[in-house]
């Protein structure tokens, strides 16, 4: 159905399978991921955020650091650096 990794304070590969999204799946597992980062006593969560789960990370409280392009195989990307306080 879906996962997200969290390396320390970095949100990396929140995902939901097509045939599971708009079913609150990333809303539970970022839940997960936010709660356990308190235990763990960080102070913060940061991730790099494509352009489509941009609003996503607004509606949960993230803010925007930063507005990058990244390339891969010689594509040039938008994202977001957001971050939330907890």
């Amino acid at each position: 159905m879906g996962f997200v990794d969290l390396d320390e304070n970095y949100v990396d590969r929140l995902y939901v399978a097509k045939d599971y999204q708009r079913q609150k799946i990333a809303t539970r597992l970022m839940d997960k991921i936010e709660n356990y980062a308190k235990k763990q006593g960080q102070i913060s969560l940061y991730s790099h955020v494509s352009i489509t789960a941009k609003k996503f990370f607004l509606d949960r409280g993230y803010i925007v650091n930063k507005e990058q392009y990244v390339e891969k195989q010689n594509i040039l990307f938008k994202n977001y650096v957001m971050e939330k306080f907890l």
